[in-house]
């Protein structure tokens, strides 16, 4: 009892505040410096909180790669996977971006189906290749319209967190946050 009375509910809101935000600002450094275990790790983690907070489309993106990683690819086609996640198209230091390995998976995928028909590669067979892909890719649709994704935008606006990292530090400030007041 006498810790309820002793515990201090802004504090313990502000500092898991303070948590998640440190955790969307280390996601945007792994993706600006190309790190790709990291992200892994820091997807891993941001799956839940995406789910909670109703971002559907992130959390079914994180929820795809990770099993893509866990489950469907060899071990070294997962560290590829990891490792290559970034694409720096201006060469500068910090200019790395996410690959869109979708289509590049697909064609690997329909290239070692093939080699492994062997000489009975013939047009039915790889009709029937197509067929299964196309399933694949039908599932793929499916789990996206069932966590509520429907189109893929990508459409983000440039902007600088900066004034909403001083908002916050403002307001954690007024509010004496960094101090532990009992029975707040």
């Amino acid at each position: 009892n006498n810790a309820e009375q002793e515990s201090d509910f802004f504090w313990n809101y502000k500092c898991s505040e303070f948590y998640i935000d440190s955790i969307f600002k280390l996601c945007l450094n792994f993706e600006r410096y190309g790190h790709g275990a990291g992200m892994y790790i820091i997807s891993k983690l941001m799956l839940p909180i995406l789910h909670s907070l109703g971002h559907s489309n992130y959390s079914n993106s994180i929820h795809r790669f990770v099993c893509r990683v866990l489950t469907s690819t060899s071990p070294r086609e997962a560290l590829l996977l990891v490792s290559e996640r970034f694409s720096n198209r201006t060469g500068k230091i910090g200019g790395n971006i996410f690959k869109d390995r979708r289509v590049e998976f697909r064609i690997k995928i329909l290239k070692q189906l093939l080699r492994n028909l062997g000489p009975n590669v013939n047009t039915s067979s790889i009709q029937k290749v197509n067929e299964i892909i196309d399933i694949k890719e039908k599932l793929h649709y499916h789990s996206r319209k069932v966590h509520g994704v429907t189109k893929r935008t990508g459409a983000h606006k440039q902007r600088s967190d900066e004034r909403d990292y001083n908002l916050l530090l403002e307001n954690l400030y007024q509010n004496k946050a960094h101090q532990i007041i009992s029975k707040r």
